[in-house]
């Protein structure tokens, strides 16, 4: 498998690579990492002093950008490698493709085959995928190292350490934890089973290494004030003793890391008694000592589902002391994050509190130490720690480091139960344990209903739903005459039955309310919003607690993925109102099927052949289309395949690209399928197969797809592009987990839709299974680039010439960015057209306009009299989809030419209105707080403009209401970026009046009066 970003041109003596838009660099850590997104550069991984990423080429690199220009994606994986001295280099040389070393680290490309031939080197390994990651850090409020809740000492004298000791004996027992063997498989299990017996919610995660899949082990202890808070305690329980590449017979691990493990364990075992108000994961990673293949995976998978990190504490090698002076060191690696400091801290703070005569704490803030699990939560942005005994190579460090003598007889484990007591009170301290004296009344349970809907059981637009409220008292008191009400600002809820009664509760007891709450959801409220509610209950003796109750209103992975910006959408058999459903058509003659073998011999080769029906894709008709073996097809010729694989859109790949399923495949080995086509001339479709076709890496993963366009003139749809439809009978495990492509792009690569990238999918896309289909399609819903174009004066133009004077008028009205093209043309006398000024704009951005009202055309004395129509459209030119258009007509005195030719007599001295288009742009400079900058004119008629600045990203909902408190429109809802925004009200359907608009952004809410005087 190669999956690659950045690649740059090499040429190899049997086959000549594609050229690539990227090269794979090194920056300095940034100052202002703006300046250096704004550069085109995307971050893979962050490695101390330096960011590891890519960067366009042929632009001016940033200051100290240093050059990979060795990497090939077929030499492998990329790896960074830290090692314990300068001479673990030499054993790298010649076996690896070596791109850069210094003093204590090397970065290289391996493949699995090499990583098994190498000799045993004292490192630390880390894996480094192309998956581009945030270059911020994430935005949760920084946790304040107060004092300890007094119960924290209850919990840190419950830590044994018999049981500490049974835990890290039964993981050596394993004999070997190698990633690649049964033993850590058999490990796993043993992990699930103890995190089942503790009552956790538990469960694994699968990623892939080397073609193997391979498990995390998770269990959750869900919070009860705030479950979508998340904090991890994480430990890899796999081992070497060396050899990490192949599978070793013997990998004790005992220090590495199943004193880690037995860290979670003895945590888990204690914290599952209790409640908390954050949610606590307990996760034990594999294949760490390969390069952190598994928390790697999960943090991607974390960032694709934008969940609330807390924070990570992660413990690696916490059960050797050394020959330090008592009390012995523990070391706390952090980053520059201040939420990581803050992490630090608080375990500093802990090891002060609970054993100061046990431990010494040594916080060490080096970014460049992520070579442990807690490193791809730093690469994500994500706040986190790592604990361990010794700084690396320090004069401390374990002597049966990654050997078969790493055993529990040489680890001390007084000193690892030291470290789990820390453990275990930073982080329920960060949970926030609820054990206050007197009751504690929270929600234990929400059963949702429908009283009006469509009888999924789900909130959805425009339902009513109902909620009965489950509460639980964890406080060690009863209570009496418990209560709660309901509440809400969001603007697209009612709540139409708003309070509760519930039983007496007395501790650990349960009760369900007098009567479920009922809310009334607007019908416009879009699928996947989330929204807010406030329960308050109240209870005897004054006692009082907020608790909100957060849900969504449908589910976005039932709608569509798109539009993007020309209006493509992807439906899969979920998605309504299309549903496609898996019909495969066989055409493969292997298979007994009628199509034509297309005979790739070489590796990323293409053929070009004639279309057997124009189809129209992105607004331009085609007559010819390329196959390429890399599992894409092309409108129009491209003969030059990409076996790098990119997200969409992305100027790296192939132009006019449909991909079912772009990435490396090699359909010449004689042991794959083939490639064959076939036109149905009955149904008008034509089909490519895929069948059983290998990848290049890695090998024994097959894939069998195909793809079908449908003839236009026979399917027809409202813009006259084709409808195509993906379908896949079998794929392999890492095809729709881990690696590839899967999407539609235009030819300029500006737009496109992108359903899966590199174990990614879309948030409205459900996973690709097995007998799966895909159908993309056009909306028939018109772009929002309105335009307009108005008469000024100098009609009749005088027969010997004269200058026209016009207006023009744009704005992209709608919520995503647009490429497309503006023109003007010439209408003679109702027949002839010809055009007069054009230009092509991209990534033109929401509320950005077009005012141009001192336009002037210089009419050429050679032209006829007559009646002329000038004309404005914008859209896609010279196919004329046409989005909006608008005319106005003038005359011209003198005889009328019906057979006058207007190209051959256009004059040269035109101006272009289009040279300079003044837009309302973003200001980039970042607010410093919310604000309603206010309305503009006001009072107005028709529309008015409603300014507002954001200091943060956030999810806005900016609605208008009457003085009746009727909502008449809603302006925005959904994600905005920090800075300045405008957005236009347009009351031409309403009566005069007095209206209010209301924003809400994030906490921050603001009203105001617009007054509509017609």
């Amino acid at each position: 498998m190669r999956r690659l970003l950045c690649l740059i041109a090499i040429v190899l003596p049997i086959t000549i690579l594609s050229a690539s838009d990227w090269n794979l660099v090194t920056v300095p850590v940034p100052d202002d990492h703006k300046t250096l997104e704004a550069s085109g550069f995307e971050l893979f991984h962050r490695a101390g002093d330096f960011w590891i990423g890519s960067l366009p080429t042929g632009d001016s690199p940033p200051a100290g950008t240093r050059f990979l220009h060795g990497y090939d994606s077929r030499a492998g994986d990329l790896y960074r490698l830290l090692i314990a001295s300068p001479d673990e280099v030499e054993k790298l040389r010649g076996r690896v493709n070596m791109l850069y070393t210094d003093q204590s680290q090397a970065i290289f490309q391996a493949t699995s085959d090499q990583l098994q031939t190498l000799p045993i080197i004292v490192g630390e390994w880390i894996h480094i995928s192309l998956v581009p990651k945030p270059m911020d850090y994430s935005d949760l409020e920084l946790y304040q190292t107060d004092d300890f809740h007094p119960f924290i000492q209850e919990l840190v004298n419950q830590v044994s350490q018999v049981q500490y000791t049974e835990y890290l004996q039964t993981l050596e027992d394993f004999v070997t934890r190698n990633t690649y063997t049964s033993g850590c498989d058999n490990a796993a299990d043993w992990i699930y089973t103890q995190f089942q017996s503790f009552g956790l919610d538990t469960y694994f995660d699968n990623f892939q290494i080397s073609g193997n899949t391979k498990r995390n082990v998770i269990g959750e202890l869900p919070g009860l004030v705030y479950p979508d808070s998340i904090i991890f305690i994480t430990g890899h329980y796999d081992a070497t003793a060396g050899a990490p590449g192949s599978p070793e017979p013997i990998a004790p691990g005992a220090d590495d890391n199943g004193s880690g493990t037995a860290c979670f364990l003895e945590c888990a075992r204690i914290l599952s008694a209790y409640h908390f108000e954050k949610t606590i994961r307990f996760v034990g990673f594999a294949g760490e000592e390969q390069g952190l293949y598994g928390s790697e995976d999960y943090v991607q998978d974390l960032l694709a589902a934008q969940t609330q990190v807390v924070g990570c504490f992660n413990y690696d090698m916490i059960a050797y002391s050394g020959n330090d002076p008592l009390p012995p060191d523990m070391v706390i690696y952090s980053d520059n994050n201040p939420l990581s400091q803050a992490m630090a801290n608080k375990i500093a703070e802990a090891i002060l509190t609970f054993v100061p005569t046990g431990l010494e704490p040594d916080i060490d803030i080096n970014p460049s130490m992520g070579s442990s699990d807690h490193g791809p939560f730093w690469d994500a942005g994500y706040p986190a720690i790592c604990g361990i005994e010794e700084q690396a190579w320090g004069p401390d460090f374990n002597p049966w480091y990654h050997s078969v003598n790493d055993l529990v007889i040489n680890c001390d484990l007084e000193y690892a139960t030291n470290c789990t007591r820390v453990a275990i009170a930073a982080l329920a301290d960060y949970a926030v344990p609820i054990v206050e004296s007197g009751p504690y009344v929270t929600v234990s349970d929400t059963e949702f209903d429908e009283i009006v809907g469509n009888g999924n059981g789900s909130p959805d637009p425009g339902e009513t739903i109902s909620i009965l409220v489950t509460l639980i008292n964890v406080g060690n008191e009863s209570t009496t005459i418990v209560s709660a009400n309901l509440s809400t600002v969001e603007p697209c809820l009612i709540i139409t039955q708003n309070t509760a009664t519930y039983p007496d509760l007395d501790p650990m007891q349960t009760g369900v309310g007098s009567q479920p709450y009922i809310i009334e959801i607007d019908g416009e409220c879009p699928n996947g919003t989330w929204v807010s509610t406030d329960l308050d209950i109240t209870a005897f003796g004054g006692y009082q607690n907020n608790v909100p109750i957060n849900f969504m209103v449908g589910d976005p992975a039932f709608e569509p993925t798109g539009p993007d910006a020309y209006g493509y959408l992807a439906f899969d058999p979920f998605d309504e109102p299309e549903y496609p459903a898996y019909e495969w058509v066989e055409i493969s003659a292997d298979s007994g099927g009628p199509g034509t073998l297309v005979n790739f011999t070489q590796d990323d080769q293409t053929f070009q052949f004639d279309l057997p029906f124009s189809f129209q894709y992105y607004g331009t008709s085609y007559d010819r289309f390329t196959i390429a073996a890399n599992g894409w097809i092309g409108m129009g010729e491209t003969f030059e395949d990409d076996y790098s694989n990119s997200g969409i859109p992305n100027d790296d790949g192939p132009p006019a690209m449909i991909a079912p399923y772009w990435e490396d495949l090699s359909p010449q080995r004689t042991n794959s399928g083939k490639v064959w086509q076939w036109y149905d001339e009955v149904d008008h479709l034509l089909v490519v197969e895929y069948n059983h076709i290998e990848q290049y890496s890695p090998t024994g993963s097959f894939e069998t797809f195909q793809v079908i366009l449908f003839d236009p003139a026979h399917h027809p749809t409202v813009t006259g592009d084709g409808e195509i439809i993906f379908q896949y009978k079998g794929m392999s495990a890492t095809a729709v987990t881990s690696e590839g492509t899967i999407g539609i792009e235009n030819a300029a690569e500006t737009a496109g839709l992108q359903y899966f990238f590199d174990g990614g999918y879309d948030q409205h896309a459900h996973a690709i299974e097995n007998e799966f289909a895909i159908l993309f399609k056009t909306t028939g819903i018109v772009p929002s680039m309105v335009v307009t174009v108005d008469y000024v004066s100098g009609s009749p133009v005088q027969a010997g010439g004269g200058d026209l004077f016009y207006a023009i008028w744009g704005e992209n009205q709608g919520s995503v960015p647009l490429d497309y093209d503006i023109w003007i043309d010439e209408i003679y006398e109702s027949t002839d057209t010809t055009t007069l000024i054009l230009r092509e704009i991209t990534n033109y951005q929401p509320g950005w306009q077009i005012n141009r009202p001192d336009a002037w055309y210089p009419v050429p004395n050679s032209w006829p009299g007559g009646n002329y129509d000038f004309r404005i459209y914008s859209g896609w030119h010279p196919e004329y989809q046409v989005w909006h258009t608008d005319a106005f007509s003038w005359v011209k005195d003198g005889p009328v030419d019906l057979d006058f030719d207007f190209e051959a007599n256009l004059p040269l001295n035109a101006p272009n209105p289009f040279d300079e288009i003044y837009m309302t742009q973003v200001d980039y400079s970042i607010p410093m707080q919310f604000e309603v900058l206010g309305t503009y004119p006001n009072p107005f008629n028709p529309s008015t403009v409603v300014s507002y600045q954001l200091s943060v990203v956030s999810h806005v909902n900016l609605s208008v209401y009457d003085v009746s408190g009727r909502k008449v429109e809603e302006l925005i809802n959904g994600w905005r970026d920090a800075g300045v925004h405008e957005v236009t009200f347009d009351a031409s359907g309403l009566s005069s009046g007095v209206y209010l608009y209301r924003l809400t952004a994030g906490e921050f809410t603001d009203t105001g009066k617009m007054v509509l005087m017609k």
